[in-house]
């Protein structure tokens, strides 16, 4: 199994894995090396997040596709969001035409989830 494992990798990675000496440390070293996200990929993510901003020219259907996205590399990364959280950075990166919208948003008592969000932002565009 070791040799196959070895066997499999590419040249870069042969040097991550050369003290190991079972396979359960070879596995267990490149899943440290490579499954793990980074710190720097997760502070990454976050200042995206934090930085979004719906574009004039764009639908609100793109933008919420786009937090979404980020939303679940986030989560992918282990490090997932609050729908709270979710839900604060899309009202904050929401333009004019969407801002008399926030108060109505926020007067419930639950976060509202991504579809409610998605189909009632849409509506209103």
């Amino acid at each position: 199994l070791i040799s196959i494992l070895v066997g499999s990798l590419s040249a870069e990675a042969i040097p991550t894995v050369h003290q190991a000496s079972t396979s359960k440390q070879i596995w267990g070293t490149l899943q440290e090396a490579y499954a793990s996200p980074s710190n720097t990929r997760i502070l990454s993510l976050h200042l995206a997040f934090q930085n979004i901003e719906h574009k004039p020219d764009e639908s609100i259907t793109q933008f919420l596709q786009r937090t979404k996205t980020l939303h679940d590399e986030l989560a992918a990364a282990g490090r997932p969001i609050s729908l709270e959280d979710f839900n604060l950075y899309i009202f904050k990166a929401l333009g004019e035409d969407f801002k008399v919208m926030i108060p109505i948003l926020t007067a419930r008592p639950d976060p509202l989830s991504f579809s409610e969000l998605y189909s009632l932002l849409v509506s209103y565009e």
